[in-house]
């Protein structure tokens, strides 16, 4: 699957937002903050980090510190299209880093899973997909029946506003621009039942929704 030139642009500008924000980072620092904002990131959702223990756990479009960085005592596996990327020339990122994880650079799409997850993590990454109905299928396919699924994105707050940044590329690093409402929708017609949507924070644009959600039928 080939992806569009917004697709493909963002990926580009995705890197080098990357490189340009850890540039004056110090690794262990940021490594550390970062563990530490995922621990409080799930126990603002009313997921008890203890709880994950021992089970498989995937982190879609990871990045080079996801949630991935926390679950040494899990069956962990991570996916990003820009992976060999990081691991090449971030030094905050290196793969040998983290022994519990198997990763995997693709896009999500196609990315053939040979094992179904208890919990699928994807976090600030389904406004960056190629296409998302088709990603969400996929994610179907990789989680167990009744496991979890955790979304989460910036959404529009406004129709307006989300038609103009539809139109013109005022946020050229995420090519999806929806409401809470359509990715609820997008979720909900790839077979997952939504049982919590919390509100992290609201900016005048955006809110940052996360979807808490379980598989409840196989598509």
């Amino acid at each position: 699957m080939k992806g569009s030139w917004k697709w493909n642009l963002a990926q580009k500008l995705e890197f080098n937002w990357w490189k340009g924000y850890l540039k004056k980072s110090n690794k262990e620092d940021y490594i550390n903050f970062k563990r530490q904002y995922w621990k409080e990131f799930l126990k603002s959702i009313g997921i008890e980090f203890k709880d994950l223990k021992g089970l498989t756990i995937y982190d879609i479009g990871c990045g080079p510190a996801g949630i991935f960085t926390i679950f040494e005592q899990s069956n962990v596996m991570a996916i990003d299209p820009l992976l060999d990327q990081y691991n090449a020339k971030l030094s905050i990122f290196q793969k040998s880093n983290y022994p519990w994880v198997q990763f995997h650079e693709s896009i999500i799409e196609t990315f053939k899973f040979n094992q179904q997850a208890d919990i699928v993590f994807c976090l600030n990454v389904i406004n960056h997909v190629i296409d998302i109905p088709t990603t969400l299928l996929n994610l179907n396919r990789a989680n167990k029946l009744n496991g979890e699924f955790i979304v989460s994105t910036d959404a529009h707050n406004f129709k307006l506003l989300k038609w103009v940044f539809q139109l013109l590329p005022g946020d050229v690093l995420h090519p999806h621009q929806y409401s809470k409402e359509e990715y609820r929708i997008f979720i909900e017609n790839a077979g997952f039942s939504i049982s919590e949507e919390i509100c992290i924070k609201r900016s005048f644009i955006f809110s940052y929704i996360v979807f808490k959600a379980t598989k409840s039928e196989s598509i």
